[in-house]
């Protein structure tokens, strides 16, 4: 009777919110903490274990509206080639008492039986026609996913902090100065989701979730992988691809500088 006389803690568990940031929902079984506290007999409650299944959902993410991403496969069979026979055609041997007009002879007449029998000649390629043209998804830009060539400005492919608050102020100046309202639409959705992935990155830092030895190493990689994304644009050729290859390399010489500028301070620690 007494034990339920009043209020008095059994467990505690925690959820974390933060994906709410970027999601609608969140949850899922969460572990159930035991709690020590002395009772009215004086003793300690025993420690109680198992999950308890919680779910969170709100209206819509708190940092703007949750986009979901989707890639999807398909197989295009193009139309088989036609199947060409190919003609034989008989070479007439033309003798001659000069040796040299012997093979002359020879291959006009070749030429002018193959005229008759209406089977084009063609001429052999020699290596000055012949050019060998690398393709452009070739040695590690094989590597590219179809997220990074079509899609290289996305805010999952920004890991360094130096760049977001780059790509922030850049999309904050165009959406002040552009008078086209989705131009407008864009770069404020594009400015909401830079902040969110900054909060996150905070977040994880202040949390210890996220480590600088950790962080560095996950900008190094992403320079890497720009320095690829830059590369698949450049070999596209045309202006417009040009210049998202100059914008993304311009994330690259953003991360460079911040990484120096983290291991002189790290030198100057030790």
């Amino acid at each position: 009777k007494g034990f339920w006389k009043g209020n008095e803690t059994l467990c505690s568990a925690v959820l974390p919110l933060a994906d709410l940031i970027t999601k609608s929902s969140v949850g899922g079984p969460v572990a159930l903490k035991s709690v020590s506290a002395e009772g009215s007999s004086g003793k300690k409650a025993k420690a109680l274990g198992g999950s308890l299944n919680v779910t969170v959902s709100i209206r819509s993410p708190l940092g703007g509206p949750e986009i979901v991403y989707s890639e999807e496969r398909k197989l295009v069979i193009e139309p088989w080639p036609a199947v060409v026979t190919p003609v034989h055609v008989p070479v007439p041997v033309v003798e001659s008492s000069g040796h040299g007009s012997s093979s002359t002879s020879g291959v006009k007449a070749t030429s002018v039986e193959a005229e008759r029998a209406g089977t084009p000649t063609t001429t052999a390629p020699t290596a000055d026609t012949v050019e060998n043209k690398p393709t452009l998804l070739t040695g590690a830009m094989a590597t590219l996913t179809e997220k990074e060539r079509t899609d290289p400005h996305n805010v999952d492919f920004i890991e360094s902090n130096d760049v977001l608050e780059y790509e922030i102020a850049t999309a904050q100046a165009l959406m002040s100065s552009s008078t086209d309202e989705d131009e407008q639409f864009n770069s404020n959705m594009r400015v909401q989701l830079l902040n969110t992935k900054l909060q996150l990155l905070v977040y994880s830092v202040q949390n210890e979730t996220l480590t600088m030895e950790q962080y560095l190493e996950n900008i190094k990689n992403r320079v890497k992988r720009d320095q690829l994304i830059a590369l698949y644009f450049k070999n596209l050729g045309d202006k417009e691809n040009v210049d998202i290859a100059l914008q993304v390399m311009k994330r690259v010489t953003i991360m460079k500088k911040e990484i120096q500028n983290a291991e002189e301070a790290q030198q100057e620690e030790d």
